[in-house]
């Protein structure tokens, strides 16, 4: 086969045909399904996945701008770029009507594409530098077919395109052997290309690139004048151009700086270098289960790349060569983000007294990592080859050495992939395209059609979830598929939000329109007198979703899924009278089912450090009846960041020598007024157990303190007078 890859040489084109068959080839292994019929399916209907498709053919198919989608967050909307719908390839698929209906095999084309012309890029790199044939075309199918991207396409589409990075790494090798300036300008058009694609994968190769041009070309102090400068301000552009772009463009204004995770979603030796998957798993005694946050450091080398980097290390020490340089440059950049990907500049300059906001920005630092996985081969296959072509040895030998070495390359990244490959493929993929007319089911055409039928103005799916403002969370529910399912084929947008970076003050009033105490001008200004409707799945619902759903017209029942009818007068306007049999509870209490208590050690009414455990209540449950009660509180805070109001809710329940914990999640999931969240959670008692009410910091460092501390039964509702003025109700202030 080496022959005729050498006799190839002067058809290239050939040899690129067979980089495509076979690359493509193996990753029909475990997706052929989707490749045969890439319109035909979804590849998880949850999660990340539902909301990354929705984004995407939402936008296309139901939105008349280019800039702003409505769909989530209702009724602000979201500029495209926040909603990961793939803003460059949503743009061409609406430009092109036809293509609208195949939206998402579009979409699932162009990703799996990506994953193979990897091969033909990296072939082009060895051409570079005249790597024997056999061998780049050995290594750049086993390059291609490990790519650590292949994960995102469980969720994380617009991260899953793996051909950015390794176009970067050629145009920046191919400038520096070739000095041709245009090399330059495509470098800089696909990180443009990229920024519009997903912000990360853009300022991750503008980075990349231009710490590759300064250290290649303007390390040696000689080499310094104006065009050099130039280029690395043209290297620049994609950053400026998008951030130009953004600035003209959004006009949601109060989105979070520093997002949660940087410390979190990190990469780490092991996710780089050992096997997760596959019996080679076991033999390295890798078993720690995958969680999301280990998932976000994934970029496996695989064994064959890690035994080979040992060899050509040795090999740099000992045969130093000039002309290699460039690739050496290539691994000390990689090398660069690989630490980053760690963690480990940001704790460096840290421990510096240095905090730049830049770095900050950064959520998930694993995704860093990539740059490794991809650089490493190139530095890999090209300073073996030299290696082999330098040894005194009859050309038999040689021949013999690069076949073995490229098979043994691609066989182990082959066998390792099908393993990687076939963990995805079991899950991935099993769900057919709701978002065709034709595969929905006909309990989901009747709730589809039930939402058509009146005049609604938006969708309410309880229980509420929000994620992307980097403070609030509320976790993603089952419901969060059905509602996006519903959105798209009614064209009704959701009062939920799933995005990234999403305005701190469009979250607080959505979350806000469930508080049924507080006034909402803002959200009156934006919304109709049309009504809402309410879908909601059976889960345990907070007692400020109960609330809404007393004041709502039970529509339907259909399937697990409850339909309820909301007016917008009933969302919008607060209640500032009492309900009709609540009680007046001015002082504090203390009966067989009413605990309101006022403290004067901390945590109660002094500011107090947010340090592990700290005990809020006790309670000898044989003093109260058996039932579901409702616990409220204050939590102040001195800043509104994540050190000052991160802490959790957690119920410990004791009989005996057993105790479990009830875990009630993030107190900032809340109601936040300007100094405090009013916390208000549903809690189920015994009457023979003693319970302990806490909060828990893991890893705050702020300061807090706990006021208006409530314990109540869930039937009873109470207020509160000043003045014979009524100032709160449920504990919730009346006047704001």
């Amino acid at each position: 086969m080496q022959q005729r890859l050498i006799r190839m040489g002067n058809n290239s084109y050939v040899i690129h045909c067979l980089l495509v068959l076979f690359t493509f080839s193996f990753f029909a292994i475990h997706f052929g399904q989707v490749l045969k019929s890439p319109n035909s399916f979804l590849s998880v209907f949850s999660g990340d996945g539902i909301h990354g498709y929705y984004s995407y053919i939402n936008h296309i198919c139901n939105n008349k701008t280019f800039i702003e989608t409505i769909g989530l967050n209702f009724p602000f909307g979201e500029h495209i770029v926040y909603t990961d719908a793939q803003p460059l390839l949503a743009t061409i698929v609406s430009l092109i009507p036809f293509l609208k209906p195949y939206a998402i095999g579009v979409m699932h084309v162009v990703i799996f594409l990506s994953f193979v012309f990897v091969s033909n890029v990296y072939f082009k790199i060895f051409e570079l530098y005249k790597v024997n044939r056999f061998l780049a075309f050995c290594s750049s199918i086993a390059i291609a077919i490990l790519s650590p991207q292949i994960g995102r396409v469980g969720g994380h589409f617009a991260l899953a395109y793996s051909l950015p990075i390794p176009l970067v790494i050629y145009f920046g090798l191919a400038y520096y052997k070739i000095n041709n300036q245009k090399y330059i300008y495509y470098s800089s058009l696909v990180s443009t290309l990229a920024f519009f694609t997903h912000p990360y994968l853009g300022l991750g190769t503008t980075l990349f690139s231009l710490l590759f041009f300064l250290i290649s070309k303007t390390f040696p102090l000689k080499q310094i004048n104006l065009r050099y400068f130039l280029n690395s301000l043209f290297l620049v552009v994609p950053v400026v151009l998008f951030k130009f772009t953004m600035k003209l463009t959004d006009r949601h204004f109060q989105r979070p700086v520093i997002p949660y995770g940087e410390t979190v979603y990190v990469s780490s030796p092991d996710l780089v270098f050992l096997p997760h998957f596959g019996p080679l798993q076991n033999l390295f005694n890798n078993t720690d289960f995958m969680t999301p946050e280990k998932w976000e450091g994934v970029s496996y080398v695989g064994l064959a790349c890690s035994i080979f980097l040992s060899i050509s290390l040795i090999v740099l020490i000992f045969k130093f060569s000039k002309k290699n340089l460039p690739i050496i440059f290539l691994l000390m950049v990689s090398t660069f983000f690989l630490l980053f990907s760690f963690g480990y500049v940001n704790n460096l300059l840290k421990d510096l007294g240095i905090y730049p906001t830049a770095l900050k920005q950064f959520r998930g630092l694993g995704r860093f990592a990539w740059y490794f996985y991809y650089c490493t081969p190139v530095f890999i296959i090209v300073m073996i080859d030299d290696f082999i072509k330098k040894v005194k040895s009859n050309l038999i030998f040689k021949n013999i050495l690069v076949i073995v070495l490229g098979l043994v390359y691609l066989f182990g990244n082959s066998y390792e992939g099908y393993y990687f490959h076939k963990n995805l493929g079991e899950y991935l993929f099993q769900d057919k395209n709701y978002f065709k007319r034709e595969n929905i089911t006909s309990e989901q055409t009747k709730i589809i059609q039930l939402a058509l039928s009146k005049n609604y103005q938006a969708i309410l799916p309880l229980p509420y979830f929000h994620l992307g403002s980097e403070v609030y969370h509320r976790p993603l529910e089952e419901i969060a598929s059905m509602a996006m399912l519903i959105s798209f084929h009614s064209k009704l947008p959701i009062l939920s939000h799933l995005g990234s970076r999403t305005s701190l003050y469009e979250t607080e009033k959505g979350t806000g329109s469930l508080n049924s105490f507080r006034s909402k001008p803002e959200l009156k200004k934006l919304m109709s007198d049309k009504p809402i409707l309410i879908i909601y799945q059976g889960n345990q619902l907070k007692p400020e979703e109960e609330r809404l759903l007393q004041k709502s017209k039970f529509v339907a029942k259909i399937d697990e899924l409850n339909l309820f009818e909301l007016q917008a007068k009933d969302l919008l306007n607060p209640e500032v009278t009492p309900l009709e049999k609540a009680v007046n509870l001015t002082r504090d209490t203390v009966t067989n089912k009413i605990y309101k208590v006022t403290r004067s050690q901390p945590p109660f009414y002094q500011w107090y450090k947010c340090y592990e455990y700290n005990k809020l209540f006790i309670l000898d449950s044989n003093k109260m009846e058996s039932g579901n009660y409702i616990v409220t509180f204050y939590f102040h805070f001195k800043k509104f960041n994540l050190e000052n109001t991160r802490a959790h809710f957690i119920v410990e329940g004791t009989k005996g020598n057993s105790a479990n914990w009830d875990f009630f999640g993030d107190i900032h999931f809340s109601q936040r007024y300007p100094s405090y969240f009013v916390y208000e959670q549903k809690v189920k008692l015994q009457k023979d157990k003693k319970y302990i009410f806490f909060i828990n910091h893991e890893v705050s460092n702020g300061d807090y303190y706990v006021s208006n501390f409530c314990l109540r039964p869930d039937t009873l509702d109470y207020y509160e007078k000043r003045n014979g003025e009524i100032i709160r109700i449920n504990n919730y202030p009346i006047g704001y």
